[in-house]
């Protein structure tokens, strides 16, 4: 990974064929230069991060491209580009562990988020989120969506085949810069991510693979 970087970087030194303008360009091998932003969660200000995969949610009415990134330091995350009635915005996501969640939320409140009837209300943070965690999260939280269907296409930016069906639950902050994303598979397995969405001014570079 880090000859790939050493090689985007030095492709600025010359004319390269392709030209990125937007996160809509990457590809895989691509690298990602963010600034030093207090708005990005912690371990993303500064940092130089490879597009390591791409995918696409499919919904019944819109497609969500998503770039898997992995950080110099190994740090894995997720970014997708918004377009939200003509405004555009960057929505970062993290996938957390079950001790994570654990952790952070109340069991009884988190468990209302699958509830058929109830949404759940006022999911607050127990405990202080550090280290990798920090800076991805509000304080309170409310359960807005409920059990939407969806379809994931991976290694594609654009629906492809059938895809891997699931169930999505989002729950959004106070500030509704922050969000949770629940997602429950075919085949029983849940994963939870925290959201932070950010202007897209937080990029500062973006590199193409070299050849």
């Amino acid at each position: 990974m880090f000859k790939k970087l050493a090689n985007a970087f030095f492709s600025k030194e010359k004319e390269v064929e392709r030209k990125l303008s937007t996160v809509a360009d990457l590809l895989v091998g691509d690298i990602v230069t963010f600034k030093q932003r207090s708005e990005l969660p912690h371990f993303l200000q500064g940092v130089d991060a490879e597009v390591t995969a791409l995918g696409c949610y499919e919904y019944h009415d819109e497609n969500e491209r998503e770039v898997t990134l992995k950080t110099v330091q190994g740090d894995v995350f997720f970014l997708s580009l918004i377009n939200d009635d003509g405004e555009c915005y960057l929505s970062f996501s993290k996938k957390l562990s079950d001790a994570n969640v654990a952790a952070l939320f109340e069991e009884n409140l988190f468990s209302d988020i699958f509830e058929e009837e109830v949404f759940s209300k006022n999911l607050c943070l127990q405990t202080e989120p550090e280290g990798k965690l920090a800076g991805w999260f509000d304080d309170n939280y409310n359960q807005t969506v409920k059990a939407i269907q969806g379809f994931y296409h991976p290694n594609s930016g654009t629906p492809s085949g059938k895809g891997q069906e699931f169930l999505s639950h989002y729950c959004e902050a106070k500030n509704d810069d922050y969000g949770l994303q629940i997602e429950i598979w075919e085949d029983g397995k849940t994963d939870v991510f925290a959201l932070c969405c950010c202007s897209e001014d937080v990029i500062q570079d973006l590199w193409p693979a070299s050849k």
